[in-house]
């Protein structure tokens, strides 16, 4: 690593010289000093945790690789040859970062039995919204049954679309055209992701260093729980390292494709995660601002004109969607849909207010306002800015660190900083806390992938400044960490704690994309019937929603319509479907025992219900009753 971040100029990283001086007395007090602190943020915030059995053993193993001459040599042998790569060297190794890390993601998902479909209302909401947007669409009308097909996340009145910003949905547009698996695109943005993070390493402080950030990076539970998932996250993440990449190289070619490039990332991340890519363009905007100072009117106008033009269409496309959606160029889907689901509760930035309730007429939704979204909401807003603060920073630190003891050398990485291109990924990292600090719900684990590399970084450079202590010691400490830091990650990975598993399970998600599809016959109109009674047991809950129709863009064109059973009113949907598709097979669900009952085929099933005359409900009396209480 040599001189860390002093020596990471223009060029690629360059071996340290044997004649490093000895770091200043000082110097050498702050870095003291900076440990300290490390290991106070390790005691407080990781509660002094050493990490499992297994990381305690490498941890030990690598002490003791650290200590003894010879296997030190050839640790620092295999550095120095990494930190040395050709120009060609790196380009390999970037592919073979890519295509090795979103392969052992799979391999991993795999060995641990995940579910690979869309589970969580977020991945099915995407889906659907990347189905539109497939079709050319970006909402869709309000259909005959909108009642039916009412659920979170998804307007259905006065239009049918989801709720959410179309960045991500973008991405995965090429999964609905080519009909490919849910979980390919989020795979390749996660392989994408750590192959930008180790060019970006690499060029910041050495090649060397790269390999290890990629190494932490798949240590963390968050990103291989999200690397399957049809999420925002990981594509903002891909997308804001591919904007300080292209800053990157724009710095050293002046060339104005770079500078497109940085247009089309920042503007593809307003509208995917908009706080997130705030926390990027702003520390951008200003190096940009900055490197074009004394360069002439023609170059400042032509550089800021490329970024401005190719962020545009981006920004025009949300405008377009805020316009159909909610009727006002101004206000997004997201805000709308608080307001509308939501009276009362803010969307960001805002109090909440105490009498916030649910006014969907379906119940599960209610449930999860009454649960879920007003408390946690409410429990945000009262909690001081301190407080929340501290709450914030906790769940960053403890979500992008595959060990707490990389806590020790965060406050000696801030020491470490000698790059001013450095700056530029470490300062999304308070930008990203001041912006949650005023999202009045709580900041999700996931959420944090974005700062994820900063955080990385920073820990990396509190090694640069452990070799710099001094010209003996100070490579023998950044050599003995290297290791250490690798060792502790690679036994943070499941395969090392085989009860470990990456992800969440939804029962009723697993029979409907699983087991249904076994069970019924195409074209099927399937109603569900929901059982609030069951909730308090876990079996059946409102985070696990089947009514989502995420192959098609609109629900008539799916070879399994997915709709609710809404009691003495499914005469209506099943009347439709009898007009339009009487030969569509109607099965009614209950997702208490996910027992399956066949009901008949839509135009056979409207004439009984319209020559039935009994009392009770027209579906017949094997239909489960529609209890109404929690």
């Amino acid at each position: 690593m040599g001189d860390g971040p002093a020596v990471a100029r223009e060029s690629r990283p360059v071996a340290i010289a044997p004649s490093l001086p000895r770091a200043p007395a000082h110097a050498q007090i702050s870095l003291f000093l900076a440990i300290l602190m490390g290991v106070a943020l390790w005691w407080v915030l990781g509660r002094g945790n050493w990490g499992t059995f297994p990381q305690k053993v490498a941890l030990g193993l690598a002490a003791l690789a650290g200590a003894l001459p010879w296997p030190r040599a050839a640790v620092t042998s295999a550095l120095d040859r990494l930190r040395n790569l050709s120009p060609r060297g790196l380009r390999v190794m970037t592919l073979g970062v890519f295509a090795g890390t979103a392969t052992y993601l799979l391999i991993t998902a795999l060995w641990q039995h995940r579910t690979l479909w869309p589970k969580w209302h977020d991945h099915q909401m995407t889906l659907l919204q990347a189905q539109m947007l497939a079709h050319g669409r970006l909402w869709m009308p309000q259909h005959s049954c909108a009642d039916f097909f009412e659920t979170f996340y998804i307007f259905v009145k006065p239009v049918y679309a989801a709720m959410y910003f179309p960045g991500a949905a973008l991405f995965f547009v090429p999964a609905a055209w080519l009909d490919l698996p849910t979980w390919l695109m989020p795979l390749l943005a996660s392989g994408a992701m750590a192959a930008l993070l180790f060019r970006i390493v690499a060029e910041l402080i050495d090649s060397a260093s790269g390999l290890l950030a990629v190494l932490m990076l798949a240590s963390t539970w968050i990103y291989r729980q999200i690397s399957v998932w049809l999420m925002s996250h990981m594509v903002l993440a891909a997308l804001a390292l591919t904007a300080v990449w292209a800053w990157l190289r724009w710095r050293k070619s002046r060339h104005v494709s770079w500078a497109v490039l940085m247009g089309v990332s920042l503007g593809w991340a307003a509208i995917t995660r908009p706080v997130d890519a705030l926390a990027y363009g702003i520390p951008l905007g200003l190096v940009v601002l900055w490197d074009l100072r004394g360069r002439g009117a023609r170059v400042t106008f032509k550089t800021l004109g490329a970024i401005a033009a190719a962020a545009v269409p981006f920004l025009a496309l949300q405008l377009v969607l805020n316009r159909g959606i909610t009727g006002s160029l101004l206000v997004t889907p997201v805000q709308h849909y608080a307001q509308v689901e939501f009276p009362g509760l803010a969307s960001y930035g805002h109090s909440t207010s105490t009498n916030t309730h649910s006014t969907s007429n379906l119940l599960q939704k209610r449930l999860m306002g009454e649960y879920f979204v007003v408390p946690q909401h409410q429990a945000n807003v009262r909690q001081t800015l301190a407080s929340r603060l501290d709450a914030r920073c906790r769940t960053i630190l403890g979500s992008t660190l595959g060990a707490a003891l990389f806590l020790v050398l965060i406050p000696a990485g801030l020491l470490g900083v000698r790059d001013p291109r450095q700056w530029v990924l470490l300062a999304p990292l308070p930008l990203f806390v001041a912006g949650y600090v005023f999202y009045p719900a709580a900041l999700l684990e996931h959420y944090c992938i974005a700062v994820t590399p900063a955080v990385i970084l920073v820990v990396l450079l509190g090694v640069a400044s452990l070799e710099r202590m001094s010209l003996r010691w100070g490579s023998v400490a950044s050599t003995a960490t290297m290791l250490a830091l690798a060792a502790v990650s690679v036994t943070a990975l499941p395969e090392f704690h085989p009860k470990q598993r990456d992800d969440i399970e939804f029962p009723v998600a697993r029979f409907n994309y699983e087991v249904l599809p076994k069970l019924v016959s195409t074209p099927a109109l399937v109603l569900y019937h929901y059982e609030p009674g069951v909730y308090a047991s876990g079996l059946v809950n409102f985070h696990d929603e089947p009514v989502y129709n995420v192959d098609v863009a609109w629900p008539d064109d799916a070879p399994i319509i997915r709709a609710h059973d809404l009691g003495a009113r499914d005469p209506q949907i099943i009347d439709y479907y009898a007009q339009i598709q009487p030969d569509r097979n109607v099965y009614l669900v209950n997702r208490a025992d996910l027992k399956v009952i066949y009901l008949g085929m839509a135009g056979d099933v409207s004439r009984k219900l319209h020559a039935n005359t009994s009392s009770g409900h027209p579906l017949g009396p094997e239909r489960p009753e529609n209890k109404q209480g929690t």
